[in-house]
């Protein structure tokens, strides 16, 4: 923005000795706004992950679009339209109308985000970001088997993409497919060792199959990556009060307590009952 202001101030300098008087001449007019559109565009197009897809948000492009519409209003047509004569209110409510329906049917991509992930995966096809989003959020929504469908498709699109196999994991574990389900945890982990959600979810997987030492294990390692993973703490204090750890319950029930989650041996029982 100072940037700009300066410039601004700048080609005004050099325009006072024109007859226009301060006005911009076109010349300069569409030297600057093809600068200001270029200024405010190239910032956006960083990514603080060289490592991760480049992504492009289309709020991006806002602020860039005022030098656009400064070189648009440049054109001849725009300078000497009259807006005296009713030809040129016409052709503006026209212009006014046309975007109108362009802006009301973009906009409805936003109205529920299994449309808006739809809409991106539509356009993107070839994108595993979209793909990945859109299995979420049928997971989310309860729809496993097309949830299943779209993380399928993430991994042809890139076979290292993040959070996949930890998707498809519960996936299978829902389904009752335990086998499968712990590969998927495994190959996640492999990818994501640090990823603290694949390591609780294996720890539930193993629990539920009696492995209960090692679900310790991983949900101990859960907090280690994430101190503050309130489910990990709680299944913990389920599985010291199975054992009788008297001790450990009370270090990781404390803990609960501490962030406002109250937590007794009485709610360890139950837990452990359900």
């Amino acid at each position: 923005m100072l940037i700009a202001a300066a410039f601004t101030r700048y080609i005004r300098t050099k325009d006072k000795g024109s007859s226009s008087g301060n006005r911009l001449s076109p010349a300069s007019a569409v030297f600057f706004g093809l600068l200001w559109f270029l200024l405010f565009l190239v910032p956006s197009l960083v990514q603080p992950d060289a490592s991760s897809d480049a992504l492009f948000f289309e709020h991006r492009i806002y602020v860039p679009l005022v030098g656009l519409l400064l070189v648009a209003a440049q054109a001849r047509f725009v300078r000497e339209l009259d807006l005296r004569r009713v030809p040129a209110w016409i052709a503006l409510g026209c212009c006014v109308y046309f975007f109108s329906v362009i802006t009301r049917q973009h906009v409805g991509i936003f109205s529920d985000r299994i449309v808006f992930y739809e809409t991106a995966v539509k356009y993107a096809p070839r994108h595993p970001f979209g793909h990945k989003n859109l299995g979420a959020i049928y997971q989310l929504e309860g729809k496993i088997d097309l949830a299943e469908k779209e993380d399928l498709a993430t991994l042809q699109l890139n076979p290292y993409e993040a959070m996949i196999h930890n998707n498809l994991g519960l996936i299978y574990q829902l389904k009752g497919d335990t086998l499968k389900a712990r590969q998927e945890f495994d190959k996640e982990l492999a990818i994501n060792p640090n990823y603290a959600l694949a390591h609780f979810n294996l720890g539930r997987l193993r629990y539920t199959c009696g492995q209960k030492k090692d679900a310790e294990k991983l949900w101990l390692k859960t907090l280690e990556l994430e101190p503050d993973y309130i489910d990990a703490m709680k299944y913990l204090c389920v599985y010291y009060h199975e054992i009788s750890d008297t001790a450990h319950e009370r270090r990781f029930s404390m803990e609960l307590i501490n962030r406002g989650i109250p937590w007794t041996a009485d709610s360890a029982a139950k837990s452990a009952v359900k």
